[in-house]
């Protein structure tokens, strides 16, 4: 059966009757991932450039790069909660059994397939203003949700899905979650596109990051 609202796909992972939880928890575990890593990238980027916080920051002696890359290293970290917690629900809850090499095959997937969603959410975190970030940030979760043909089971995803979804991580991501569901290896050319495009928005990044800080602060006048 088809499952293509998130209510759907949230019944399906606890094993709603005709359900394949299987899928359902790697499709969450994606989506958790995703949201993570564009909020951690983008939202929390966004507010501290607003605050002045990074202008103080990048005054420091540490680099900017070391910095980025530590904010990053921090992002994709905090996108493997989400995965590991929605891993043991289904376990625990879901019904899920996989062998425990599976279960590192999927973990592994989504949790490194969470670099290029940071480094999106850092993108749009560099962007003017801490509204237009926020905005970015949202419409990249909708935009990559919808066209990665996350809300549906593999086999029934969507016809943009199907033809364009392919050069976005999210689909990209949620087929080697698939993959480690069925007991398939990771496809080759899964990894060749999710390297890709980790080291396409990677070279992004890079090029937007000088103007990380943001505008000078005014300051008040004395007095």
């Amino acid at each position: 059966s088809n499952h293509t609202t998130p209510y759907e796909i949230y019944q399906c992972a606890w094993s709603a009757p005709g359900c394949s939880s299987d899928l359902a928890i790697a499709a969450m575990a994606t989506l958790g991932a995703l949201g993570t890593g564009l909020a951690i990238g983008g939202s929390r980027l966004a507010g501290d450039r607003a605050s002045g916080w990074l202008r103080t920051v990048t005054l420091s002696p540490l680099p900017w790069p070391y910095m980025l890359l530590g904010r990053g290293a921090a992002g994709v970290a905090l996108a493997g909660v989400p995965v590991l917690l929605l891993m043991g629900l289904g376990a625990l809850l879901g019904g899920v059994a996989l062998p425990l090499a599976g279960w590192a095959q999927l973990v592994a997937s989504i949790w490194i397939g969470s670099v290029p969603f940071v480094l999106l959410g850092t993108i749009a975190g560099l962007a003017p203003g801490r509204r237009t970030a926020l905005a970015l940030v949202v419409a990249l979760y909708v935009g990559l949700t919808a066209v990665g043909g996350l809300l549906a089971e593999p086999l029934t995803r969507a016809a943009p899905a199907a033809t364009i979804g392919w050069i976005e991580p999210s689909y990209v991501v949620g087929d080697l979650g698939w993959q480690a569901i069925r007991g398939q290896p990771p496809s080759p050319v899964d990894i060749t596109l999710l390297v890709m495009q980790s080291l396409a928005l990677g070279a992004a990044v890079a090029w937007l990051a000088p103007g990380i800080a943001g505008p000078p602060r005014r300051r008040r006048p004395a007095g």
